[in-house]
């Protein structure tokens, strides 16, 4: 099966993972606009669209960071991310892509980059920044060009977020079907 994963976002990325284990990262396009007289990067619908077009093959699923606005986010930065994740979820739906939303919280601790009681992200971010890192070069040694800098912890993320969602339509391929379970 391959899985798409996002990390929303402009510093974000797109990973897809195929069940061969093959892998493909890239940062998540963007594009400078004038806003209020001010440049500011924002995600770049034609460049996602194009992007994502490229990698959504027939049965693909797309897992996508859930976004959430979190109280150190000034309102400018909260509402640029929930646009993104917009744009992100359009697009997905526009290519037909069937798409899952996962908490950060639930993919993190999945993955091992979150203590088991812990509720909070971002308590220690560079921490978690090079833990992602540091496990997505360990799982998919070929992609280490890809994620050689600390600037591509969104690619890091996303390979850890379309891995997860492998790991996720294992599990569920793996329980029987209700007609199996009958006598």
């Amino acid at each position: 099966m391959n899985t798409i994963g996002i990390d929303i976002g402009i510093r974000g990325g797109i990973a897809l993972v195929n069940d061969a284990g093959a892998a493909f990262v890239m940062d998540t396009p963007t594009v400078e606009r004038k806003i209020s007289g001010k440049t500011k990067r924002r995600v770049d619908a034609v460049g996602l669209s194009e992007a994502l077009a490229g990698i959504a093959v027939d049965g693909v699923i797309a897992f996508v960071e859930r976004a959430q606005a979190s109280p150190q986010m000034g309102v400018s930065s909260a509402f640029a991310y929930g646009e993104a994740f917009g744009l992100v979820v359009g697009v997905l739906a526009q290519l037909g892509v069937q798409t899952r939303l996962v908490s950060p919280v639930a993919w993190k601790r999945e993955m091992g980059l979150m203590k088991p009681g812990n509720r909070e992200i971002g308590r220690d971010e560079e921490r978690e920044k090079d833990s992602a890192l540091e496990l997505a070069r360990k799982l998919y040694p070929q992609l280490h060009a890809s994620l050689n800098l600390a600037k591509h912890d969104g690619r890091a993320d996303a390979l850890l977020i379309a891995h997860y969602g492998a790991e996720i339509l294992e599990q569920e391929s793996a329980k029987p079907t209700q007609k199996e379970i009958e006598f």
